[in-house]
């Protein structure tokens, strides 16, 4: 007596189980339908700070132990600042999930702001590259520009041209210097 009831269960699942997810286009290709595009987000939050904690036992294996940095944002008396680039994903890679996250501060008291070269360094800005990759730490910006301009209570208009050094591992190819250069509006999060 079960056995129909089972029997129509299972038709009812392999029938309706043949359909495609709703959300699928029918011309749509499965790379088109599994790639994550690019993305940017500019980002800020105030009554923020930026602590920079620094490793200097690192080692890789590779080369000679090496500095080390990181970044915690906590609360503070600041405005954080937050850029990421998120790279497209390739649907035939695993794993290849890469972002740029620039990240700095400056006072609360500020309504615009210029930071040249070495003035950079007051605004403990940081470059990570989050990835699938070994782990890198995050490397603190010498040099470029970052300028501001407060636009109203929830958002700012940030340019920034900063050059990106790794002088603490120089064994991986990928580690040369490069420029990260953006034009933004950050809107404010909680």
């Amino acid at each position: 007596m079960k056995t129909p009831a089972i029997i129509s269960f299972c038709l009812l699942v392999i029938l309706t189980g043949c359909n495609g997810p709703a959300s699928v286009k029918a011309d749509e290709t499965e790379d088109e339908r599994f790639l994550n595009p690019e993305k940017t987000t500019y980002t800020f939050s105030e009554g923020k700070e930026i602590k920079v904690f620094i490793d200097t036992n690192y080692y890789n294996g590779v080369e000679e132990p090496y500095v080390r940095n990181f970044i915690d944002v906590t609360d503070g008396d600041n405005i954080v600042f937050k850029y990421s680039y998120y790279y497209p994903e390739d649907y035939h890679i695993d794993d290849d999930e890469v972002v740029d996250n620039l990240t700095f501060e400056i006072d609360k008291n500020l309504t615009e702001f210029e930071y040249l070269d070495s003035e950079i360094t007051k605004t403990k800005c940081s470059f990570q590259l989050s990835c699938f990759c070994p782990v890198r730490g995050v490397c603190l910006v010498k040099s470029g520009i970052i300028s501001g301009k407060k636009i109203s209570s929830s958002e700012w208009q940030i340019s920034a041209c900063v050059v990106i050094y790794y002088p603490h591992n120089n064994a991986f190819p990928d580690f040369e210097p490069r420029a990260i250069n953006f034009k933004g509006t950050f809107k404010r999060t909680y």
